[in-house]
Order: C-alpha cells, then structure tokens, then sequence
C-alpha cells in the first residue's frame, strides 16, 4: 500500500578569553597584532557589546583574524546591503560563521547568485537568516539546484524566488537528492509552473524518508487509503508538515467529532494545519453550544467556520453571545 506515495526521495571592558580559545597557540593569537583591534573593527561597524560578546562565543577564531586584511572587507562588503546597518549587525551576531567564509571564493559569488533571483538585499537577510550555509554551499548545491527548477523543470522565476526565500533549505541538498525530490514531486501529478509545487516541494524536501513513511501510516487508522492521501497531498501539501502526532490527532478529532471520511476532509485540507488543542476543538466547543441554545442552526456547515480567522470567528459567534460562552473563552 502507498507505492507511489513511498517512493524515496560592546563596551571598554575587555572580552573573557573564551575557554574555546585556548586551543589556539600564542603565535596565531598574536598574528593578528592585538584581538582588541579585532574587537575595535567590528564596533566601527555598529556592533553592541553584546553582540560583540556573542560572535566570540560562537567563533573565537575570529579573534586571531588580521582585522585590516581579513574581517574589514568582508564587514565593509556585508555593511554595503542596502539594508538598515543595525539589521546586519543582527545577523552577524547570530550568524557570524558567515566571516569564516571565503569574501573572493564564497560571499561575493554566493550574493551575487542569490541576487539574480532576490530583488532586494532584505530578502537575501532573510534567506541568510533561515540558511546561513547559503553562502557557503550556493556555489555547488543550491546553484545547481536553482538551475534545475528553472531550466530543466521550467518553473517560472517568480515561483522560484518565493520558495528560495521561504525556504532556502530546500535547495540546501545534494543535486542528485535534489532530482529525486522533484521527481517525486512530479510523481503525485504537480506541474512544476505552478505555486503548489513548489509548497510540496518544500514538504517533502523538508522530511526524511522514515519520518514520511511514519506520517503515511497514519491514515489507514482511519479509514483512509491510498487515493485518499494522494487526493488530499494534492489539494494541500501543507497537510503533511504536520507531525506524525498532529496529523493523528486531526483525523482523530475529523473522524470522532465530526465523523468525517476522506472525501469530506479533502473539502477542507486547511484544517491539518489547524492545531486541535487551540483550534478546532474549541471552536467546535462553541458551535455546539450555540447550537444547543439554539443560537446556530444545527447543520451549519463547520468546515467553513475552522477556516475562518480568529477576529471574524469571535464576530460571528461570540460577540453578542459572551454571557452563553462564557466558560469557554478561556480556551482561545
């Protein structure tokens, strides 16, 4: 069962000496001249004291850097994103593996690609912020991923820069890993020229095989078969980033709550992305209430009501009944 679903795919006072630093000799701790001129350059750039504290807990090597040579263009290069310098001085400080890399061999090349998909230098802060490895592995891994998508694949570019800047990761992977996904992909019958491919790549690129596999065996608990999920993951591929747990839990509540089967679910996929505990069982709660004080007619359609938003839920349904629903607000 499931054939084709399983087919593999800073201030004055001196830093502490980081304990981590000692592994390094007096001889690379003095090729720098002094580490408080390594401390000096990047407060030049704007960096906080605790930001400073932070990049040297995280990288000490940085303090045997030459700080002319070295860590001040690559700063200067990374200072130029037309971005707000306090911005930058965020991610260096939660990202400083970023100065690690090479600013000739990896950073230039690496923003210069991402740019050729990213319009603006926030959205690559973004990409950066979910990658950081995006400028160490685009000029192998992601770049031929990338090529992949809009050559062979012939995705638009627009589809590509959405999914590269809301989730980098994906092109993160081996080329030949990166094919088989999109093979897979393609295997549920998505069309590489439209946005739903794009999320069930992202999807699957995002789980292993096990934890897919685990994921899978969880409808068949419930009356559900394999035409059923593939019916469902193409309406919805977000239904399985779910975790295993949430995805039993949904089907729970669809099947004992509402007695919902396949083909009623697949009406409504939004509700696995829906969490149970916060939201489909309290609003049901309220619903029923109302119902029962006949405040709401009893076949009121509930797939429409879960994927409301929270203020026009409260507008509809609570606003004006809040004596009646009284003991159940606190479950919002």
């Amino acid at each position: 069962m499931f054939n084709l679903l399983s087919k593999k795919l800073k201030t004055v006072t001196r830093l502490p000496m980081p304990p981590s630093l000692c592994r390094f000799t007096p001889k690379q701790l003095s090729s720098s001249k002094n580490p408080d001129l390594v401390r000096a350059t990047f407060k030049s750039f704007g960096l906080t004291e605790t930001q400073l504290q932070g990049v040297i807990s995280k990288v000490p090597a940085l303090l045997t850097y030459n700080p002319e040579s070295v860590l001040k263009p690559k700063l200067a290069f990374l200072f130029g994103f037309q971005v707000p310098s306090s911005v930058m001085a965020d991610l260096i400080a939660k990202q400083p593996s970023i100065l690690n890399m090479s600013l000739d061999k990896q950073i230039i090349p690496s923003y210069n690609l991402l740019r050729e998909y990213a319009e603006q230098d926030s959205d690559i802060i973004t990409i950066l912020k979910r990658c950081p490895r995006a400028f160490k592995s685009s000029k192998d891994s992601i770049e031929a991923c990338l090529r992949e998508l809009g050559g062979e694949e012939g995705m638009p570019k627009s589809n590509i820069t959405r999914l590269l800047i809301r989730a980098p990761r994906t092109f993160n992977v081996p080329i030949d890993k990166f094919r088989d996904i999109v093979l897979k992909v393609k295997s549920f019958g998505f069309n590489p020229r439209n946005q739903n491919f794009c999320t069930a790549l992202q999807t699957l690129s995002s789980v292993s095989e096990e934890i897919w596999q685990n994921k899978l065996k969880v409808f068949p608990n419930f009356g559900w078969n394999e035409a059923d999920v593939i019916n469902l993951f193409r309406k919805s591929p977000r239904v399985m980033e779910g975790s295993e747990e949430k995805i039993r839990e949904v089907l729970k509540f669809l099947v004992n709550k509402l007695n919902w089967g396949p083909a009623e679910a697949s009406k409504y996929p939004v509700v696995f992305t829906l969490s149970p505990e916060k939201k489909l069982n309290p609003r049901y709660a309220v619903i029923q209430l109302l119902i029962s004080k006949k405040k709401v007619n009893e076949n009121i359609k509930l797939g429409p009501v879960f994927k409301m938003s929270d203020d026009t839920f409260k507008d509809k349904f609570i606003d004006g009944n809040e004596e009646l629903v009284a003991d159940l607000v606190d479950l919002f």
